[in-house]
């Protein structure tokens, strides 16, 4: 009974190893597709740097512009094209590490990573580089935690250091096999008086009833096993319950989080766009223009993180739950999102 317990505690430990895999390749890929996303904005920042470099310095040889201000934003532009390039790396190596997850060879990695997101998978902005998990809601905790493997593989071991603890009390039991304790001593009483095999075979008795304490010592220590199983198992029921409510807490912050620097990354393009012509007809500051150009490029990176995160959260949800979540789509007909 303890050997079939401890074998369904490895097959959901194995389960949950699985599950736990499939969330890291998940999240890779999300990390992947915000880095990808994060490259094509330095990308477009960077062109536009450098058409306010050629404008200034067309203007510089006109005499209309200062040759400090020409040097100060070749400076800027090489700093942007310095994190691109640390931006790319970024990216390289979360595609290593999806390769090496995967087991999958680099080019059949780098095939998948640039397949374009279906149209059920697309989020309402910017959904080229980020899916959008669907409305869904978790099982009741009663069911999660009925079938998470974590809570299954502790719950097994509780009850096979029960089965444990059971099998050292019966063995504090006498065992008496007359069949191997008498053999030797017939053989001996045919060749001997009686008396004396009489005596041998009550000593042996004696030794199986009276052992020193050994057998409850076995015992208390297979209840202590037993103690520190259901105190595991405990732990992982807190552990999971936790981890949902993180996970769900994650998302809705998100999602909120997507709604705000969506609005601010709008205000920010207007501002771009108005410093950007006022400049250009000499009514605002250079100054003036790269700072509106910095605030929309945070706008847009605070747009990435909030989509990142909703994606992560809903992974996160996934795994904590063992994938005990209930979808609910309007179409029933309509695809999965994730």
């Amino acid at each position: 009974d303890a050997s079939e317990r401890r074998l369904d505690a490895r097959n959901a430990d194995a389960q949950s190893v699985r599950l736990s895999l499939a969330s890291q390749v998940a999240t890779g890929v999300i990390d992947w597709r915000a880095c990808n996303y994060s490259t094509k904005i330095d990308e477009e920042e960077i062109e536009s740097r450098q058409k306010t470099v050629d404008l200034l310095t067309i203007k510089s040889s006109a005499g209309f512009a200062r040759k400090a201000d020409v040097a100060s934003v070749e400076r800027d532009l090489a700093a942007a094209q310095g994190a691109l390039s640390s931006q790319q790396e970024v990216c390289k190596r979360t595609a290593n590490a999806l390769v090496e997850m995967s087991g999958l060879e680099q080019a059949a990695v780098a095939a998948i990573l640039d397949q374009p997101l279906r149209q059920d998978q697309a989020g309402e902005q910017n959904a080229a580089f980020m899916p959008k998990p669907p409305p869904s809601s978790p099982e009741l905790p009663a069911t999660v935690l009925l079938y998470h493997p974590s809570v299954i593989a502790a719950d097994r071991n509780a009850a096979a250091a029960w089965a444990d603890t059971g099998v050292a009390r019966a063995e504090r039991l006498p065992k008496v096999s007359l069949s191997a304790a008498l053999s030797l001593e017939w053989i001996r009483a045919a060749g001997s008086t009686l008396g004396l095999s009489t005596w041998s075979l009550g000593s042996g008795l004696l030794g199986i009833v009276f052992d020193g304490g050994k057998g409850a010592a076995n015992v208390e220590r297979y209840r202590a096993r037993y103690r520190q199983a259901i105190a595991d198992l405990q732990s992982t029921v807190l552990s999971t319950v936790k981890e949902v409510e993180n996970a769900l807490a994650a998302e809705q912050s998100a999602a909120e989080r997507i709604e705000s620097s969506r609005r601010s990354e709008t205000a920010a393009k207007v501002a771009l766009d108005a410093k950007q012509a006022q400049w250009e007809m000499g009514m605002s500051s250079l100054l003036e223009l790269e700072d509106a150009r910095r605030q929309y490029a945070n706008a847009q990176n605070h747009v990435i993180t909030a989509e990142h995160d909703r994606a992560t959260a809903w992974i996160a949800l996934v795994n904590a739950t063992a994938n005990s979540i209930n979808l609910k789509q309007s179409n029933p007909n309509e695809p999965n999102s994730l």
